[in-house]
């Protein structure tokens, strides 16, 4: 009875062995497949193949329904190809799992951000920042929903912060400078204009943006000065001319403001605030000019512009 109760011990525990290796195996094989399969995901979003994405992603969470890594790729993906709902509801899944993933508030918060519900963005962004305090990105997306809601302090403190954690952060000086110009912080604005010039000395925009800021600070020749710049960078710019020709018009140099009224219209057709000015330009040039300054206005307010309509009114009826 001892080698027969041996036996079965044995027999028994072979059987267990195998039982575990057989387990172990499909456990492996099922592990191999989630990485197979998350790799082809990352690879086909890396190629912006985002259908592909969401397939290779899913199979994945077929194997293993709690991969966060999965849901927030698939995601991304979903977003990308501008299904939302989809994309929220892997994002939330993910949360569900792991709410200390900034990078899903992260994405949820822009998803709300671009289809206009700011105060769910701005809620999704303060988590995010929560749970990871010293990424950019998420202060500068933040201070643009601050730009969007109005809210021009809170959105300097944000694009501050995001340049405190990134120093040559472009975007972050260039939204900080105009939001300091709406609050009227010209010095400030220009500064913030200079920082993101030394980061691209060669954008034409940039120029105009801060000739603008010189504008509202009266420094009008320093301004020509600053769009004279941009259009050496863009010889075409329609902006920079009606810019220049503005500044002009403040010096009182009439003519010359109206040809670059003239040329910014030649660029940007449909520009109904060079056309008003060309008309403003054109009325103090002499009452002889009259007729043409009328046909301005017109043009200006079919084109949207309101403030012709008073002209209109006043010198045309």
């Amino acid at each position: 009875m001892g080698h027969l109760i041996n036996f079965n011990k044995h027999f028994w525990f072979t059987k267990k062995l195998v039982l575990f290796c057989f387990v172990s195996l499909i456990v492996f094989y099922t592990d191999a497949q989630v990485v197979v399969h998350f790799h082809h995901a990352e690879l086909a979003f890396s190629e912006s193949n985002y259908k592909l994405t969401i397939e290779e992603a899913s199979l994945c969470l077929l194997e293993d329904a709690e991969h966060t890594d999965a849901l927030l790729l698939r995601g991304k993906a979903y977003h990308e190809l501008k299904y939302y709902r989809e994309a929220l509801n892997d994002f939330t899944k993910a949360l569900d799992l792991d709410p200390s993933l900034a990078d899903a508030y992260a994405s949820r918060g822009y998803i709300f951000f671009i289809t206009g519900d700011y105060r769910l963005a701005r809620l999704n962004y303060i988590w995010a920042i929560d749970e990871d305090k010293v990424n950019p990105l998420y202060y500068f997306n933040l201070g643009c929903i601050y730009s969007k809601e109005l809210k021009w302090k809170d959105a300097v403190n944000e694009y501050t912060l995001a340049i405190h954690f990134k120093p040559c952060y472009y975007d972050a000086f260039v939204n900080r400078a105009d939001a300091e110009g709406i609050l009227k912080n010209f010095t400030a604005a220009l500064n913030d204009y200079d920082s993101a010039l030394r980061i691209q000395p060669h954008n034409p925009e940039l120029y105009i943006l801060r000739g603008m800021n010189l504008i509202s600070l009266k420094r009008n020749a320093e301004a020509i000065e600053m769009f004279n710049r941009s259009l050496k960078y863009k010889p075409q710019n329609g902006n920079a001319y009606y810019s220049r020709g503005r500044a002009l018009f403040d010096l009182g140099q009439f003519t010359y403001a109206k040809a670059n009224f003239d040329s910014a219209i030649m660029y940007i057709p449909t520009l109904g605030i060079a056309y008003f000015n060309r008309g403003v330009a054109l009325l103090e040039l002499g009452k002889t000019n009259t007729k043409d300054a009328c046909k301005d206005f017109k043009i200006a307010a079919n084109l949207g512009f309101g403030g012709a309509w008073d002209y209109l009114k006043k010198y045309c009826e």
